[in-house]
């Protein structure tokens, strides 16, 4: 660990190390006691990404068990709608305000399920049966810390399910949730679940930033 910097991360690190068993609710009060912010996180931000994707991302640790990534969100940024594969347990840290989508699948059929814009210092739980999206609505760059584990199957096994309904399709991939990736990060394309008008032009209004900056129409 002598890459991590921020003491605040290698006391998180040395305490998720410290016992192989975790569930969601444990880890987010183990963030919360940590009160990690900016000063400790600066060296992973990767604003300057790519941009033709959609988000920067960045690993902080990785081991059998877990994975702790810093997420960096350019306006207009966002991800895809996706699940988290094999994820048991895991939170999100917003480090700044980011819009928030959760969906369900019911009959198939995706459907928004809550819509939230979450402030600052939140911290919110993760699991295999979330779907989400996260995207920077606002002016400014912010940061989000993600952590994704698993007690029972090594994390790096996952695969993830996309959904992109402006293609159509649903995706599976080795756990990045990118607009617009590359087919070289596809394992698989399915059927994509039916979308209602409504909830189909909520997300479109979160992804169309994206895509104007790359120059593609949807």
């Amino acid at each position: 660990m002598e890459s991590i910097a921020s003491e605040k991360l290698k006391k998180l690190i040395n305490t998720l190390n410290s016992r192989t068993q975790w569930n969601s609710a444990s880890v987010v009060g183990v963030v919360e006691e940590m009160r990690i912010d900016e000063k400790d996180i600066y060296l992973y931000q990767q604003y300057t990404h790519d941009p033709k994707l959609s988000y920067g991302r960045k690993q902080i640790y990785a081991n059998e068990l877990y994975q702790i990534y810093l997420m960096s969100w350019n306006p207009g940024d966002a991800t895809a709608i996706h699940d988290h594969g094999k994820t048991g347990w895991g939170c999100v840290q917003f480090l700044g305000e980011l819009e928030h989508r959760e969906y369900l699948i019911e009959t198939n059929c995706l459907k928004l399920k809550e819509k939230d814009t979450i402030l600052k210092d939140v911290i919110v739980p993760i699991d295999k049966d979330l779907i989400h999206l996260m995207s920077n609505a606002e002016e400014e760059r912010v940061c989000s810390l993600h952590i994704y584990g698993n007690n029972n199957e090594c994390v790096e096994d996952k695969k993830a399910s996309i959904y992109q309904p402006e293609f159509k399709r649903k995706v599976i991939t080795s756990g990045t949730a990118y607009l617009n990736m590359d087919d070289n990060e596809v394992f698989s394309t399915g059927e994509m679940p039916d979308m209602s008008e409504e909830d189909y032009n909520d997300y479109l209004k979160l992804i169309t930033p994206f895509y104007e900056r790359i120059g593609k129409n949807i």
